[in-house]
C-alpha cells in the first residue's frame, strides 16, 4: 500500500538582528529580535557588556532608531552607551575602535581643532573655576550622579597626600564649585542628561584653535606661561577667556599692556635722566609709562609728567615739589609721604591712591599746589596736609581725609559725597556749593590747633 508522500516542514527560523557596539565592527552579537526600544537597549547593554547601559540605538546610516517598525529582521544595528550617546561612524576592525583613555582613568585626550593633547584630570582641574575644570567635573556627574561627590573624588588625596585642590578648598568651598557647577548644567536642559560631545576614541571635542590652546595646558601643568616666538598673544588670550582660565588671562593683559607701550620707563631709565640732567632744567617726560615702577625717595621736582601713567607706581617720600602732573593717571599709586608742594595735579586721576600724610602746603604760600577737576575717588589722605591747595571742583567721594589739614584749601563745588572728615582741620575752607552728602564727622572737625 501505498503511503501519501508527507510534504517536508519548512524550518522555522526566529527573527533575529546583529548588534554592534557604537563605533566599532568587531566583537557583534546576535540577539533575537525585539518587542520594543526599551527591551532593545536593555537585552544589547547586557550582551555588549555596556557598564553604563545602553543610552540609543542606530542603523548603519546613523538614523536614530525611535520606533520598533523602523528595525527589519537581520538589520545591523548600532548600539550607543550613555558614556557617549551620539551615533560615530563604524571602523573597520574591532582594533580602530577601540578607547583610547577609558572612562575611568585618570588621564584624558581632549580633541582640539583636530589635534590630540593628552593630560589628567588633576591639570584640568587645577583651576576649578575654568570651563576645563568643569568639562571634567560635570562629565563624572554625568555618570555618577553626585555633584559634590564627582568635586570631592577630584581633590581626594592621593597615598595619604592631599592634591592642590585639596589644599586649596575646603568643604563649605566644595559645596559652592558644586551649586554654580549644577546651575550651569541646569542652564543648558532642564530634563536631559549633560553630555560633552566626544569622537570615535572618546576624546573631548573642542572646536578651538590647537596652537593657541597648548600654552594654556602647560600653564595649567608647571604655573608659567611659556609662548614660542611669534604666537600671537592677544589669540592665546582669547582662549584663555573662552576656556575662562584667569591665570593666563592676567599675565597677558600685563603682557600686552608693556607691548602696547613700547615707552616703558624703569626706575634706572629715571635715575639715568636725572644724572645726565641739570639741577636747573626742566625736564620735558610728558606720556611716558611708568605704570608699576617703584620711584620711591627719588627727587622729581620741577619735571613735567603731563599725561603720564602711573598707575600702581610707587611714589612714596618722593619729591614732587612743582611737578607738572595734569591729566596724569596715578591710579592705585603709593604717595605716602611724598612732598607735592606746588605740583600742577589739574584733571589728574588719583582714584583709590595712597596720600597719607602726603604734603601740598606751601608755608611761604608761593607754591600752591593744584588738584583742580582732579579724581581722588576712594583716594587715602589721611594725615595729609592740603593746606592752601586747590581742589576746586575734584571728585574726593569716599575719600578718607580723617585727620587731614584742609586749612584754607578750596574746596567749592568739589564732591565730598562720603568721605571721612574726622578729626579734619577745615578752618577758612571755601566749601561753597560742594556736595557733602553722607560726610562723616566729628567734635574734633572744623575745631583750631
Amino acid at each position: 500500500m501505498m503511503h501519501p508522500r508527507r510534504k517536508k516542514k519548512t524550518p522555522y527560523y526566529a527573527p533575529i538582528i546583529t548588534i554592534f557596539e557604537n563605533g566599532k565592527r568587531g566583537d557583534g552579537k546576535v540577539i533575537l529580535f525585539p518587542l520594543s526600544i526599551s527591551h532593545l537597549l536593555d537585552s544589547a547593554g547586557r550582551k555588549l557588556g555596556l557598564v553604563e547601559g545602553a543610552a540609543a540605538a542606530y542603523k548603519d546610516d546613523g538614523t536614530l532608531i525611535t520606533d520598533i517598525d523602523m528595525i527589519l529582521p537581520r538589520d545591523v544595528i548600532y548600539i550607543a552607551s550613555t558614556y557617549h550617546p551620539a551615533f560615530v561612524p563604524p571602523k573597520a576592525n574591532d582594533k580602530e575602535g577601540k578607547v583610547i583613555v577609558p572612562p575611568n582613568s585618570e588621564w584624558v585626550s581632549l580633541n582640539v581643532g583636530g589635534r590630540i593633547f593628552s593630560t589628567t584630570k588633576s591639570t584640568l582641574t587645577k583651576d576649578p573655576y575654568s570651563r576645563l575644570a568643569k568639562m571634567v567635573l560635570t562629565d563624572t556627574v554625568g555618570r555618577s550622579g553626585s555633584i559634590s561627590g564627582a568635586i570631592a573624588a577630584h581633590i581626594s588625596s592621593e597615598e595619604g597626600e592631599p592634591s592642590f585642590l585639596a589644599r586649596s578648598f575646603s568643604s563649605s568651598s566644595i559645596s559652592s564649585l558644586a551649586s554654580s557647577t549644577s546651575s550651569c548644567m541646569s542652564s543648558s536642559s532642564s530634563t536631559k542628561p549633560l553630555y560633552w560631545l566626544r569622537d570615535a576614541n572618546g576624546c573631548y571635542l573642542l572646536d578651538r584653535s590647537p596652537e593657541y590652546f597648548a600654552p594654556i595646558l602647560n600653564y595649567l601643568r608647571c604655573g608659567t606661561l611659556v609662548m614660542d616666538d611669534g604666537l600671537s598673544e592677544e589669540g592665546v588670550l582669547e582662549e584663555a577667556r573662552f576656556f575662562e582660565v584667569a591665570g593666563v588671562e592676567e599675565v597677558l593683559l600685563r603682557q600686552i599692556s608693556t607691548r602696547m607701550h613700547p615707552d616703558s620707563f624703569t626706575r634706572r631709565d629715571i635715575l639715568s635722566l636725572l644724572l645726565t640732567s641739570s639741577t636747573i632744567s626742566s625736564l620735558r617726560s610728558q606720556g611716558i609709562n611708568l605704570e608699576g615702577v617703584d620711584l620711591s625717595k627719588l627727587d622729581l621736582s620741577h619735571i613735567n609728567f603731563k599725561m603720564s601713567n602711573f598707575i600702581e607706581a610707587d611714589l612714596s617720600h618722593c619729591n614732587l615739589d612743582s611737578a607738572m602732573l595734569q591729566q596724569a593717571n596715578l591710579k592705585g599709586a603709593n604717595l605716602t609721604g611724598a612732598s607735592l608742594r606746588g605740583a600742577n595735579l589739574g584733571g589728574a586721576n588719583l582714584e583709590g591712591a595712597n596720600l597719607h600724610g602726603a604734603n601740598f602746603e606751601d608755608r611761604g604760600m608761593t607754591l600752591i599746589a593744584n588738584l583742580s577737576g582732579a579724581n581722588l575717588m576712594n583716594a587715602n589722605l589721611e594725615d595729609a596736609n592740603l593746606a592752601g591747595a586747590n581742589l576746586r571742583a575734584a571728585n574726593l567721594k569716599g575719600a578718607n581725609l580723617e585727620n587731614a589739614n584742609l586749612r584754607g584749601t578750596n574746596l567749592a563745588g568739589a564732591n565730598l559725597e562720603d568721605t571721612n572728615l574726622k578729626g579734619a582741620i577745615l578752618n577758612m575752607t571755601n566749601m561753597r556749593g560742594a556736595n557733602l552728602q553722607g560726610i562723616d564727622y566729628d567734635l574734633r572737625t572744623v575745631t583750631s590747633r
